[in-house]
């Protein structure tokens, strides 16, 4: 027979364990698809994405598939993540401009092109940041046990 305490637990639990699920499944699968996620840490696309977001970028553009309006990520080594202003098919180039900034539009080869923004969530860029710390996941982890297991001591 359940008590109050152990009937609450056990839901608890059921939907900290169908977040999860929900959570592994949905970001599995567009990794998959070839999807990568990314955090926005500057405003300069503010509002469409605001600082502190997580971005879906699809890798899987050509030069080919862009067209002016669309929000993609560029670059080799230092990644930015600006609207499309133009692109030149025959020079294999594009051009982007960030919503936040001024007039200034920088100009990309067709090689450094990431890929194409496809949805982005805010705030969970926070959340990954915070996800990347090992020692952040080990804590996490003891916390969502406590919170599992733990109505079994009680």
């Amino acid at each position: 027979m359940y008590t109050r305490s152990n009937a609450f637990m056990y839901y608890l639990s059921s939907v900290v364990a169908s977040i999860v699920i929900s959570l592994v499944f949905t970001f599995g699968i567009s990794l998959l698809a070839g999807c990568r996620y990314l955090n926005v840490v500057t405003g300069s696309m503010s509002p469409a994405l605001p600082v502190g977001s997580l971005i879906c970028v699809n890798t899987n553009v050509d030069l080919e598939d862009l067209k002016p309006g669309d929000i993609v990520t560029a670059g080799n080594t230092l990644k930015v993540t600006h609207r499309v202003v133009s692109v030149d098919l025959e020079g294999r180039t594009f051009t982007t401009h960030g919503d936040a900034n001024g007039p200034s539009n920088e100009t990309f080869k067709a090689e450094e092109l990431y890929g194409r923004v496809i949805y982005h969530i805010p705030y969970f860029g926070k959340v990954k940041t915070f996800m990347q710390n090992p020692i952040n996941v080990l804590c996490l982890v003891a916390l969502i046990g406590v919170v599992v297991f733990g109505y079994k001591f009680v």
